[in-house]
């Protein structure tokens, strides 16, 4: 099996009917890449390792049924038509958000805010930190956003020649303790340290000083 197993369009053995109900035997599914301009084809497969593509369009039987169709991690726009080719129905943005997520998660890793001077206020989307190496602010701040609500790691990696504070937002505390984290001075090594958002503090997952 896949390092990560692709998902299963909903419906695991689709029937294809017209407006009044009746079944279109030999009806065609079209799949394209999402983007509502239904112009690039985007192959569905047959099978959970997207080893094996799926004609496009994709042909339902003489009961209009379609075989087993799985989803390439990415966004696809689908339109299925009658056996003659009239469009029956069209539709945007057919996704396993869960999978899709999950396949792209180094790069979302890898996404945020670099260089950034002391003072900065962590915003959503930013998974990764780095502060500006010729900042001379002492010590340089970082300001964690509200504990409420987040729900993914960041990651700040220090890189000027002063110390540097991780502070969280108001009440919010790190491991519990209402109190900023302290980095060294960026000599001779980067200082890095990642945190995780949890029910009522925020965690230090792992960092220079553990």
């Amino acid at each position: 099996m896949a390092q990560l197993p692709a998902g299963l369009l909903p419906n695991y053995r689709w029937q294809s009917f017209d407006a009044d109900g009746a079944l279109l035997p030999g009806s065609l599914l079209y799949s394209y890449a999402s983007g509502g301009t239904f112009s690039t084809p985007l192959a569905l497969y047959s099978d959970v390792d997207l080893s094996v593509a799926l004609s496009n369009p994709v042909e339902a039987d003489s009961a209009a049924r379609f075989p087993a169709m799985f989803l390439q991690p990415e966004g696809y726009d689908l339109i299925l038509t009658d056996a003659d080719g009239n469009e029956i129905w069209r539709i945007t943005d057919v996704e396993d958000i869960g999978q899709t997520f999950l396949s792209n998660l180094g790069l979302q890793m890898a996404a945020g805010t670099y260089d950034v001077n002391s003072g900065y206020v962590v915003i959503e989307g930013d998974w990764f930190v780095t502060d500006d190496a010729g900042d001379t602010t002492n010590p340089f701040i970082l300001q964690l956003p509200p504990l409420a609500g987040w729900t993914t790691p960041i990651t700040y990696k220090h890189q000027s020649a002063n110390a540097a504070e991780v502070t969280p937002d108001g009440t919010d505390t790190i491991d519990g303790v209402a109190a900023a984290v302290t980095l060294a001075a960026a000599i001779g090594k980067r200082p890095t340290l990642t945190l995780v958002p949890g029910p009522s503090t925020w965690f230090r997952y792992s960092s220079d000083d553990l």
